[in-house]
């Protein structure tokens, strides 16, 4: 037996048992009407360094809110080549090699790494940023036509921030790798997110950063919440 409530008076009601397969009433005045699930939500893959990694439960929690299902595959301390001669780790390599079989299937891609200091390895060479910044837009060039991303998927990348454990000469490298990753990804119509102004706003630099680069739970919530905020005016989500 089927009690009808009145709220389901004009549709169509399916109940299913372990006697009764399915048993459905329709009230000959209403319209069937078909339930279906919720979509998945899309994918956004974010792949980088240590700053999203050890963010992760933050970034997936805003991501989650903002209509997301979010992967991070990021690997501390490890660059953007799968050259061992540009990378201080030795399995930093193998990661990059097999980082565009954690894109496929991806609605959304996301490059997320910290500054590089001083300086950074490139074609097994130390490369200044300040000096050669071309060789900045090279290797974020080299390292996105290496993931296979097809055509048409929403890329974003966010910006290296300025640290407070480095001196004056590496964070000047800094900002002349902000500069040309700004203007190499205005090239290629990227979504830019610049996690500065939402670290600031947070608090002082104890509340937000563990260690200068790194964020603590305050930082990362602040931070992760600017960053969907970003892509959904972007992506219009």
């Amino acid at each position: 037996v089927v009690e009808v409530q009145p709220e389901f008076a004009s549709a169509e009601v399916s109940v299913s048992t372990t006697a009764v397969t399915a048993v459905a009433t329709t009230v000959a005045t209403g319209a069937a009407t078909t339930v279906t699930s919720p979509p998945e939500p899309p994918t956004l893959v974010i792949v980088g360094d240590s700053v999203p990694r050890r963010a992760t439960s933050e970034i997936v929690a805003a991501g989650a809110s903002a209509g997301w299902n979010v992967t991070i595959d990021a690997r501390d301390a490890c660059a953007m080549s799968s050259n061992p001669r540009d990378q201080f780790l030795t399995d930093c390599a193998q990661w990059v090699d097999r980082l565009d079989a954690s894109v496929v299937g991806a609605d959304a891609v996301v490059m997320w790494w910290g500054g590089t200091g001083e300086f950074f390895l490139w074609h097994s060479r130390s490369v200044k940023a300040c000096d050669a910044p071309e060789q900045v837009v090279d290797r974020y060039e080299t390292f996105l036509e290496s993931l296979d991303i097809p055509p048409g998927t929403p890329l974003a990348l966010a910006l290296p921030s300025e640290r407070a454990d480095l001196g004056a000469r590496e964070n000047a490298s800094t900002k002349c790798e902000r500069t040309a990753i700004i203007d190499w990804a205005a090239s290629r119509n990227l979504v830019v997110f610049d996690p500065d102004p939402a670290r600031l706003a947070a608090g002082g630099e104890r509340e937000v950063r563990v260690d200068g680069m790194h964020y603590t739970h305050l930082g990362a919530v602040a931070v992760s919440e600017a960053f969907f905020a970003t892509l959904a005016s972007a992506w219009d989500r």
